[in-house]
């Protein structure tokens, strides 16, 4: 947290944790960091061990340390820690009580006055208590809000305070709330819910909301803007509501911006390599090429598109984890796929398969096709674009010059099939695709 003392801007760096022999132990030290000579320097000790504490300097040469745990960083050996006074002047600690200690909660200034919000009482309850420090001493507010969460980001904007997502229990959350002296109400929807992320006020009075994890604790790539006074953003689906006015509504002013891509469900949830699957949501974009995806992170081919319909294919070396969709630059990440070994009934039992190369390299639907390549098996199957082929033709081992023994697969180019990669599936692999265009 950042003061000024004797006219020197500088850092007040507090608690934390480290290694003591084996066991991680919190910490009662602090170092002071001047600002302008860069130069670091031993602070006082506080009244208590404390790490992931929260800060914010509240005028009056204090400032307020609050919340975070003590003891043992393991779970059996942590708890909630009250929080303290740091004075600048005299550079001391002062202890303080609350009228229940948290951590992973958030601390905010709205006004003049410190605002704590939700987090955990103990390493597995969340609460939805707000505490306020007024007249000298922490007390619980009247309101508090509606759903207990943990890991959550609190910003202030226009006089009140907007809770953004968080934890509770197993579930990461895509609410929001709006605290204000007097009363609490529900703000709109993120589009991905999410815990442990950012959340930025801009100049223009918008929220940027960035990363975090999922329900899965899987961590997320996927942004989101919050806009303040109903007023809808490009790219965005979700919008904080006025002061006073209750609950936001997702909007997006046409011709403005691409909606944000939502993934609700998808079918099936696990499979192994080549298994098609079946997204469903909104914001998808009803041209072909401009949805990509992928399953943990590696690529996966789009073979179907509607507004609100994806099929994708499992990609050759994915393992499990999200699904993510991207549509005009707008990420989602989406439920968690499982990919079991092999494709179809067949393990994986070879290398990988190899294309060399295609001839043609584009033709109708019903022609041959002849693909040459290494490590196909003895029942290798062709897919246009996502699309099986309907017939092998002929299968044989060729000799060709200085490349040696190679297959050659001759297959037909399927009926509906659409350009983009050619592949060849065998040993209960994917190899690589080739560009094909159907004409």
């Amino acid at each position: 947290m950042a003061f000024n003392s004797q006219n020197k801007d500088q850092l007040l760096i507090a608690g934390g944790s480290r290694l003591v022999g084996r066991t991680p132990l919190t910490l009662d030290s602090t170092d002071i960091l001047d600002l302008t000579t860069l130069r670091i320097s031993a602070g006082p000790q506080m009244n208590a061990r404390r790490m992931c504490s929260k800060a914010v300097n509240i005028g009056n040469g204090q400032v307020m340390i609050e919340g975070g745990w003590t003891g043992l960083n393991r779970p059996q050996g942590l708890s909630p820690v009250n929080p303290e006074l740091f004075d600048i002047q005299s550079q001391q600690f002062r202890a303080m009580s609350s009228p229940a200690p948290r951590a992973d909660n958030t601390l905010t200034m709205l006004g003049s006055t410190p605002v704590s919000i939700g987090g955990r009482l103990d390493t597995s309850s969340a609460t939805s208590t707000v505490a306020k420090f007024a007249n000298s001493q922490w007390a619980n507010a009247q309101s508090t809000i509606v759903e207990a969460r943990w890991s959550h980001r609190t910003i202030e904007l226009g006089g009140e305070l907007v809770v953004i997502g968080g934890r509770n229990g197993s579930a990461a959350l895509s609410s929001t709330e709006i605290f204000n002296n007097s009363s609490v109400f529900a703000g709109a929807s993120l589009v991905t819910a999410r815990s442990a992320h950012t959340a930025t006020r801009l100049q223009n009075g918008q929220v940027l909301v960035t990363g975090g994890e999922n329900t899965a604790s899987i961590p997320l790539s996927a942004t989101e803007i919050l806009a303040a006074n109903g007023a809808s953003v490009p790219g965005s689906t979700t919008v904080i509501p006025a002061p006073g006015q209750g609950s936001g509504t997702g909007t997006v002013t046409p011709g403005t911006g691409t909606a944000i891509p939502v993934i609700s469900t998808m079918t099936p949830n696990s499979g192994p390599v080549g298994t098609v699957v079946t997204l469903n949501g909104t914001g998808f974009s009803t041209t072909l090429t401009n949805n990509s995806a992928e399953i943990g992170g590696i690529p996966a081919t789009v073979t179907n598109a509607s507004a609100t319909q994806l099929t994708i294919v499992v990609p050759n070396g994915a393992t499990t984890g999200p699904v993510a969709v991207s549509v005009g630059g707008q990420a989602a990440s989406g439920p968690v796929f499982t990919v079991t070994t092999g494709s179809g009934s067949t393990g994986t039992t070879g290398p990988r398969p190899d294309i060399l190369f295609i001839v043609p390299n584009a033709a109708p639907a019903f022609v041959p096709v002849a693909i040459t390549g290494r490590n196909f098996g003895t029942s290798p199957k062709a897919f246009f674009n996502g699309t099986p082929s309907i017939n092998i033709i002929s299968l044989k081992l060729i000799t060709l010059p200085f490349i040696g023994t190679v297959h050659e697969l001759v297959t037909l180019v399927p009926p509906g099939a659409t350009s983009g990669d050619l592949e060849v599936e065998a040993n209960g692999q994917r190899s690589a695709g080739v560009p094909f265009t159907v004409n």
